[in-house]
């Protein structure tokens, strides 16, 4: 191969590569999970969007009813999942109503719970392999 078709190779292969770039930071900007991901990062975790996990996701109804319909869920349990999410820095309003969504994601400390209305996180939590829940 001469040393033209080399140049213009390499060139192809440069313009392939930064198109490639460009697609991915507009995938990024596009993503309707990032703000999510930089709140829960912000806290000294590392996911992605791609790591969480939609587990439920309801319109017209509030944290508080949601988690009342699941299996063994007592009051207390719930106010001291809004305490654990107020102490992570979250308002944790478990009566606020909109469409609430359950997002799930595996990190090395447990298992990070996300109770999101409108797109906006509530409740936040951190369940340990060990059962314990704590702060995010």
């Amino acid at each position: 191969m001469t040393r033209r078709g080399r140049t213009i190779i390499s060139v192809i292969a440069a313009l392939i590569m930064l198109a490639a770039l460009i697609w991915l930071c507009i995938i990024n900007m596009n993503d309707p999970l990032q703000a999510v991901v930089r709140a829960v990062n912000g806290r000294g975790y590392a996911i992605t969007s791609e790591d969480l996990y939609v587990y439920d996701s309801r319109t017209d109804t509030d944290i508080k009813s949601m988690l009342a319909s699941g299996a063994g869920i007592t009051q207390s349990d719930i106010e001291s999942m809004a305490e654990l999410s107020r102490a992570s820095g979250f308002d944790a309003d478990i009566t606020k109503s909109g469409e609430v969504t359950i997002l799930l994601a595996n990190s090395k400390s447990g298992v990070i719970t996300l109770y999101l209305v409108d797109g906006v996180i509530e409740l936040a939590f951190i369940q340990t392999g060990e059962g314990e829940v704590r702060p995010l």
